[in-house]
């Protein structure tokens, strides 16, 4: 599907002259035309594409008419029991964000999540009331400069980093069954479109943003906001158990650092940003080739927490947001030729007709299977090392069967939970800050005393110099003695056994202990040279 925004303020009074570089043409038809060139408009197709750029023309596509041109097919898809992903593409500032979450105070402003949460939630009590036993849980991870952050994670977690047995680290797993998930990620239940709110509210204000010059709050980090569901029937239902997940991905717009002038950090994040969307084009491409047996998911964090959704098991949608300012005709192509290269991918979407409890009881039957195959009799609690498969079945596991929050954690108000969470992210801050200066501190201590020892190993080769040049100059002072003495004969070249004794060798600073000097004179001599050792 393709939205497109309106023209802001500042683009109409710069692109005045050039008019609009985009057309919408129902029922998938978007025009593209580059009007300093002044070509012949590019067609591409997509399956739907909304004008939202005008409030007055009788097609205007509002909130309400995104929604029911994919956000209905979410809902009713979810509830069966398909894994179902909304994912938002397109250059920054061009409305992904405002298309998919809008205004949540609003009913008339909430963009697609929130009124696909509102529908789907309302088909689950429905579900409930006719006596199935129905969970919801929500999670929300960033991925910022390619590395994962639970934006709901309590601040007040006793975990410590590379400690075995705390380390509370995301890291992405994959399963046959479950497909890809999140190790150690928060799951806060949720049972009502408000509960959805106040923790979209907490990672919205956890989540990164800065002001640049092309979007007042621009997006630094890429989102998912997933929704896990469990439908679980107690015998008088037809239908059998079920699951599904539904994600919604808010991916950080494209960004020229030309255009959007970014330098220091904001330079650093652009350039993550492009490179985590430059590998989800290498996938899609892989995929649209039909190459499915090399495509580079494992190249970014991005990539492989999307890996299910763009190849197996899910109904995937994908929202291309374009504005119809002027200059941004090269980014709108940039978008337009990604959404129509995804048109070739094709995912094999299946009802997820199992329970956590049973894959539970699978996953527990084959860690124990495990154990027995390497001769442990309990779960490494003797420091005993792990397969890498059985770590990875533990980690399923605990992240079938981790430990909920109650209900009673969800009933505060949204300001009180939103200051909280700043309070909470402040102290976390001024943690990771004492512990950075900590390990600085132990750093220069350490500094400290290798440098001590240099000065003392610079002593001693100085003072080995110094010995040694005293001898040197015993030395110069018995050549000069024992010159005079010397007869070499200029008629007859010397032999090489007669050379090696009529010349007088100066011994060199490195070498053995001691050197003796034959002369013809009859005078030999012996001088003392220390062995001096570099480090």
């Amino acid at each position: 599907m393709i939205r497109l925004r309106p023209q802001l303020a500042y683009e109409k009074s710069k692109d005045r002259a050039l008019g609009v570089s985009v057309r919408i043409e129902q029922p998938g038809r978007v025009l593209l035309t580059d009007p300093q060139q002044k070509q012949q408009a590019r067609v591409f197709e997509c399956d739907i594409a909304l004008d939202s750029s005008d409030p007055l023309q009788p097609d205007h596509a509002d909130q309400a008419k995104v929604f029911n041109s994919v956000g209905q097919q979410v809902v009713d898809h979810a509830q069966q029991g398909f894994n179902c992903c909304l994912c938002a593409y397109g250059q920054t500032g061009t409305g992904k964000t405002h298309t998919l979450h809008g205004e949540w105070s609003s009913a008339e402003g909430r963009g697609l999540f929130p009124r696909i949460a509102a529908g789907l939630l309302a088909r689950l009590d429905e579900i409930r009331a006719e006596g199935a036993l129905v969970r919801v849980q929500a999670s929300f991870v960033e991925i910022y400069n390619n590395r994962l952050n639970d934006l709901l994670a309590p601040a007040d977690s006793n975990w410590t980093p590379g400690v075995k047995g705390t380390d509370r680290r995301l890291q992405i797993h994959t399963h046959p069954a479950i497909g890809v998930y999140v190790d150690h990620l928060s799951q806060i239940p949720v049972q009502s479109l408000k509960d959805v709110a106040r923790l979209m509210a907490i990672g919205d204000r956890m989540r990164r943003t800065a002001t640049t010059s092309m979007n007042q709050r621009s997006s630094r980090s890429h989102t998912i906001f997933s929704l896990k569901l469990e439908v679980r029937n107690d015998g008088s239902a037809a239908s059998g158990s079920r699951m599904s997940n539904v994600q919604v991905v808010d991916l950080a717009g494209r960004e020229n650092e030309q255009t959007s002038e970014c330098v220091g950090e904001r330079f650093r994040e652009l350039t993550f940003i492009n490179r985590s969307l430059f590998q989800l084009a290498n996938c899609v491409y892989a995929l649209s080739a039909g190459n499915r047996e090399h495509v580079p998911f494992r190249n970014s964090k991005l990539t492989m927490l999307l890996s299910e959704s763009f190849q197996r098991n899910s109904r995937t949608y994908l929202l291309a947001t374009l504005t119809p300012s002027a200059s941004g005709f090269e980014e709108n192509l940039l978008t337009c030729r990604f959404l129509e290269s995804t048109g070739w991918i094709t995912t094999q979407p299946v009802v997820n007709s199992f329970d956590s409890e049973k894959l539970t009881a699978q996953i527990q039957d084959e860690i124990s299977m495990m154990r027995q195959q390497l001769g442990f009799a309990a779960m490494n609690q003797d420091g005993l090392p792990e397969s890498a498969q059985l770590k990875s079945r533990l980690h399923l596991l605990n992240y079938l069967s981790g430990s909920l929050r109650p209900k009673a954690a969800t009933d505060k108000p949204l300001a009180e939970d939103i200051s909280m969470a700043t309070s909470e992210r402040e102290r976390a801050q001024r943690e990771l800050i004492a512990d950075a200066c900590q390990c600085v501190s132990k750093s220069l201590d350490s500094a400290v005393i290798g440098l001590d020892r240099l000065n003392a190993a610079h002593a001693d080769v100085a003072s080995s110099l110094g010995k040694a040049e005293t001898q040197l100059s015993a030395i110069e002072d018995v050549v000069r003695e024992l010159l005079p003495s010397l007869v070499l004969s200029p008629a007859k070249p010397p032999s090489p056994q007669r050379d090696s004794e009529e010349q007088v060798r100066l011994p060199p600073v490195s070498g053995t202990a001691a050197r003796h000097m034959p002369c013809k004179a009859g005078v030999s001599v012996t001088i003392e040279v220390p062995d001096i050792v570099f480090e």
